[in-house]
């Protein structure tokens, strides 16, 4: 086991139903593996995570500090209910359930990242390793969607909305 390394894939991938293919289902869950230098802050009987807003999450990190509470749920929220679209429909909130893993992520000079876990373990790495793992995360679950069925949205606004503001964050926040 490395302990200079920050780690966080994805184990297994289905949706909230546990099956690989369901069209009516917006958000992505999954097993991950989430490691801060030599602490295992998540693993396969951890938590059934919500991919699609943790690798929403985790995108915004790339841009910004993150300190628990910052966002609408944790970086590996167990659920996402439902995702509110700001007006301009360019980022959306995930809301869910109080259930989830969380960890600092602060920005510093010299383009380095410090992950600290809620246990106190510290890690500091470069910016482009921290972006390397995150990257690779949203990127599975991308190709996630990507495998199954189109999906089929619920007729009213709000779902549809946020669902779409979802989608343009996210993208907005992997091409930078």
């Amino acid at each position: 086991m490395q302990t200079d390394t920050f780690t966080i894939e994805i184990l297994d991938h289905h949706w909230i139903n546990g099956s690989k293919d369901d069209p009516a289902d917006l958000c992505a869950h999954g097993f991950v593996l989430a490691q801060i230098g030599s602490e295992i802050i998540c693993e396969k009987d951890t938590l059934d995570v919500c991919t699609s807003a943790a690798a929403s999450h985790l995108l915004r990190t790339l841009v910004k500090d993150y300190v628990p509470g910052d966002f609408a749920g944790q970086l590996l929220p167990c659920c996402g209910h439902f995702m509110i679209a700001s007006d301009d429909l360019k980022t959306a909130d995930v809301c869910g359930c109080p259930s989830g893993i969380d960890w600092n992520v602060m920005h510093l000079p010299g383009n380095s990242v410090r992950l600290t876990s809620l246990s106190g373990t510290e890690l500091t790495i470069t910016f482009e390793d921290y972006k390397t793992q995150v990257l690779a995360f949203a990127d599975g679950v991308k190709a996630f969607y990507d495998a199954s069925s189109r999906k089929i949205l619920p007729n009213d606004d709000f779902d549809q909305n946020g669902y779409i503001a979802f989608w343009n964050e996210w993208h907005n926040l992997r091409n930078k």
